[in-house]
């Protein structure tokens, strides 16, 4: 919605009357305008709508319906000039996604704020006031864009002044704004660095919070990880997200003991993930024995990234998943197949003498699969 804006037409807020369908996928409108908030629809108080829809559900937007839309002018293919003789009308905005349904005042007085700045203003410290304020106090739809918006600012941290600054604080310490924005903004603090929120991502960095786990790793990236005598009592927790945070930035201060143990033990598949994308980074082949193990257990993305992380290591790594197929059956095996498909050309030949050799049809079938030639072929 806000990305449409920033180039639509004009962005209005009006009631929507005789929605039709024009052929399979065109529907049109009539827009009656309560409120331009930005642009120029040449005086106009009424004007035409289109967009496309597909299949045989009802049309997108009902009679009567309150909205605001971005609108663009019609375009010039074939199928459009008929639907708008004479391209007379407009279409919503971002492939005819840019609505917001029965739009707060609060909303609309702040996107007007915005985009009626100008281009230049728009993309400094004013356009990243407005923006953060669109966080703090907008629609979710309207705050989830303007996060996407200041993730595309260059030199944010510096273009973040006092006000811009306490409206994302502000966003973050107030409970009552949807988790999902709380979340974007801490994804935001931690891709950017963006210092000056650290005291408010330490505030939700408490247990019982429910932006504890995120909250934590934000803190970890700001501060270049977390303080040991923390780390131990994270990764103990009952909660599975707080856990991994500790696996994932806890440094020396996990033990290669901790992590062979959550690798085995752990509840949490993102836990033992974690655990064993800590152990192979940190001791790469030395490694190797611990780490098998994850090919197979019993969660699906364990075993997947157990396989891409092991062949990872390269050629080396063949002897040992060859060791591993011996007195396996076949829906043991898929991992271990996978990790030989990517570790080079000697692990295609293991594939090549098991499609061969193996006394299990079964286990020839699954080789052959892994090396892209299905059963039969």
């Amino acid at each position: 919605m806000l990305e449409a804006a920033e180039s639509a037409v004009a962005t209005a807020v009006g009631v929507l009357a005789a929605p039709t369908r024009l052929d399979d996928s065109g529907y049109r409108a009539t827009f009656q305008i309560e409120r331009l908030v930005a642009g120029s629809l040449g005086g106009a108080e009424i004007v035409a709508v289109g967009w496309e829809q597909f299949g045989d559900r009802p049309a997108r937007f009902r009679e009567g319906e309150r909205l605001l839309l971005a609108l663009d002018r019609v375009p010039g293919q074939t199928l459009w000039v008929k639907r708008f003789p004479g391209r007379s009308g407009y279409v919503i905005g971002a492939r005819f996604g840019a609505f917001l349904r029965d739009p707060d005042p609060g909303t609309v007085a702040l996107l007007h704020d915005y985009l009626t700045l100008d281009p230049d203003t728009r993309k400094g410290t004013g356009g990243v006031a407005a923006l953060s304020q669109m966080v703090a106090s907008a629609e979710p739809a309207v705050a989830l864009g303007s996060v996407e918006r200041l993730g595309l600012v260059p030199g944010l941290s510096g273009r973040l002044l006092a006000a811009g600054d306490a409206a994302l604080a502000g966003a973050l310490a107030d409970d009552g704004r949807p988790l999902e924005v709380r979340r974007a903004v801490l994804e935001l603090a931690a891709e950017r660095r963006l210092s000056p929120l650290r005291p408010s991502v330490a505030a939700l960095a408490v247990a019982g919070n429910p932006l504890e786990a995120p909250a934590l790793e934000t803190l970890a990236i700001l501060d270049g990880g977390l303080a040991p005598e923390r780390v131990a009592a994270l990764v103990v927790r009952e909660e599975a997200p707080v856990r991994r945070v500790a696996v994932v930035y806890g440094g020396e201060s996990v033990s290669d003991g901790q992590l062979e143990w959550l690798l085995r033990n752990d509840p949490a598949p993102e836990v033992r993930r974690a655990a064993l994308s800590e152990l192979l980074e940190r001791r790469g082949l030395d490694a190797l024995g611990d780490a098998t193990p994850a090919l197979f257990d019993p969660d699906g993305s364990v075993r997947g990234e157990s396989a891409l992380r092991i062949a990872a290591l390269g050629p080396s790594v063949v002897p040992v998943l060859q060791s591993l197929v011996t007195g396996r059956s076949a829906e043991d095996l898929t991992a271990v197949f996978v990790a030989l498909r990517m570790a080079g050309t000697d692990g295609v030949a293991v594939l090549q003498n098991e499609a061969r050799n193996h006394p299990d049809p079964q286990v020839r079938a699954l080789a052959l699969t892994a090396l892209g030639r299905p059963p039969g072929k």
